[in-house]
């Protein structure tokens, strides 16, 4: 329908003979007809976000790792790009009291798994970037973790991700084996430590980052006390998953902040 204009003398002083020529316009124009688009399919011009797709930034002191599936939770991590207390070593214990962003052993796993599932991506530069960080910090020393095991005499061992900070449940699996390497397979204590069962994976991840096979060292047969160990991770021949060493050991870390997202797809 083409528009109209009318005159009404009694409520204005319109001109009727420019109405008729304004009309005359409009009649000379085409008809046109609403485009019926279903935007539906076009979430960009609804602003709609796919919080399931990963992203890396850069920031002046952190690099932020947007949407990571981190037990079964939509994740960012932020980690710090300077150690901790100017990459001075503590025991795990002195950590907790110095800070929050102390890592677990599966926030780092988490972590490299999402870098290494991209890394051939439109952000592989950036990626490689922040690979190389974790690298220098592996071939320079040891890098403690807020993860601990509780080697029970009797019942069952503990594993505690977050130790101090009490988010994750701890875990109840026995943790005394066979030393060896991971991509071998074994028992419960791998799942424990990374939230997958997929050793291979597991070891593929940790050998991108470090170069190295990734081998488990705990403590192979019950004790006659019960022990606490700080888990801390690296190691020269081998990239080890360091769980039969003293909690006193003294470490350096690296800090990480984890944001858990309010929104997951199911929220849209």
């Amino acid at each position: 329908m083409k528009p109209r204009i009318l005159g009404d003398k009694k409520k204005s002083s319109f001109d009727d003979n420019l109405a008729d020529y304004v009309n005359g316009i409009f009649d000379k124009m085409p008809d046109v007809v609403a485009e019926k688009k279903d935007i539906s399919k076009d979430n960009s011009k609804l602003g709609v976000t796919d919080y399931t797709s990963f992203r890396l930034d850069e920031f002046i002191d952190s690099y932020k790792l947007t949407n990571l599936m981190h037990y079964g939770e939509l994740c960012s991590f932020i980690w710090d790009k300077k150690l901790l207390d100017g990459g001075k070593g503590h025991t795990q214990d002195e950590w907790i009291k110095i800070t929050s962003k102390l890592p677990d052993v599966s926030v780092y796993f988490s972590t490299f798994l999402a870098l290494y599932e991209n890394k051939d991506g439109p952000q592989a530069e950036l990626i490689e970037k922040v690979k190389q960080m974790f690298l220098k910090d592996f071939s320079e020393d040891f890098m403690m973790t807020s993860t601990r095991v509780i080697y029970k005499t009797k019942g069952v061992d503990e594993l505690i991700h977050d130790y101090g900070v009490g988010f994750h449940p701890h875990i109840h699996t026995t943790v005394i084996g066979k030393r060896g390497d991971i991509i071998y397979g074994g028992d419960n204590v791998i799942p424990a430590l990374f939230d997958t069962s997929d050793y291979q994976k597991v070891n593929e991840v940790f050998k991108w980052i470090t170069g190295k096979d990734a081998y488990l060292w705990r403590y192979e047969h019950k004790l006659s006390n019960d022990k606490d160990i700080a888990v801390f991770l690296g190691g020269s021949a081998k990239f080890g998953i360091n769980a039969c060493e003293g909690y006193a050991n003294i470490r350096p870390a690296r800090g990480v902040s984890v944001v858990r997202e309010k929104f997951s797809r199911e929220n849209d």
